[in-house]
């Protein structure tokens, strides 16, 4: 991010600080969306009486594994590994 905030200065003419606006604010809108709508589709098709086995529960479903696992990767959650010796 710092290279692309060391683009935008009082120099730039208008196409950059426009392409620099879309290249910054673009990603944060599109993330805000999707997780916003996979919350909405999860939601719904938990408590819809027939929304158990129909599309919207299996794409709830498949966008809470998605954010889990993305979560985990930026925080950077890892399996704890055993070392157990075998002959214990």
């Amino acid at each position: 991010v710092k290279p692309i905030l060391n683009r935008c200065n009082d120099k730039a003419n208008c196409c950059q600080k426009a392409l620099y606006s879309v290249t910054v604010w673009l990603p944060a809108v599109y993330v805000v969306s999707w997780a916003i709508g996979g919350l909405l589709c999860f939601l719904y098709s938990v408590t819809a009486p027939d929304g158990s086995s129909g599309p919207l529960f299996y794409t709830g479903q498949t966008w809470l594994g998605i954010i889990i696992r993305a979560s985990y990767s930026f925080f950077g959650v890892r399996e704890k590994t055993c070392e157990c010796n075998s002959n214990e």
